[in-house]
């Protein structure tokens, strides 16, 4: 439908634009029977880290884990919890894109406070704490988020001990 005819927008005319333009259209019906499979797991998890990780920053691996994430900002808002619970951009194509690629260490760090309160200070001082949830079964998300950490904050001698013992 163009754009003027809004009142005959419809979730199948959305659907019918979108196979036009070669896009699948997901199978909901399973998404939903997945979701109520996992609720109740989600809630679980959700209230041990609440107990056990309160005292930190939560960082949740986006994609992976988003849902987790919604689970616990509703509860955040629910309970009127005093959690600190971020979205963390959950994939290898973030490290690997150009706007992180490129950019200087500097802006790098910048980012990482800005964003995740996570600077020098307190990883020198051991003032900062934070938790990296990534419910994916495979991947490398916490590795490499640790290894860029290191590389950012840590001096070249400390990181050729470090490479040299993990050999």
């Amino acid at each position: 439908p163009e754009i003027t005819d809004i009142e005959n927008v419809s979730e199948e005319s959305i659907q019918q634009e979108a196979i036009k333009e070669g896009f699948k259209i997901p199978e909901m019906e399973v998404t939903y029977k997945e979701l109520d499979a996992i609720i109740s797991y989600l809630l679980v998890v959700a209230q041990k880290i609440i107990r056990q990780y309160s005292d930190r920053t939560i960082l949740i691996a986006g994609r992976d884990a988003e849902t987790l994430y919604d689970v616990l900002v509703m509860m955040k808002k629910k309970f009127n919890l005093k959690i600190n619970v971020k979205m963390f951009p959950g994939s290898q194509t973030f490290f690997r894109s150009q706007a992180w690629f490129s950019a200087s260490a500097e802006q790098k760090k910048e980012f990482l406070e800005n964003e995740f309160g996570i600077n020098e200070e307190a990883i020198k001082r051991g003032t900062g704490r934070w938790l990296f949830v990534d419910t994916g079964f495979t991947g490398s998300i916490g590795e490499r988020l640790h290894n860029e950490i290191l590389e950012l904050y840590l001096d070249p001698e400390s990181l050729k001990d470090r490479d040299r013992l993990k050999n």
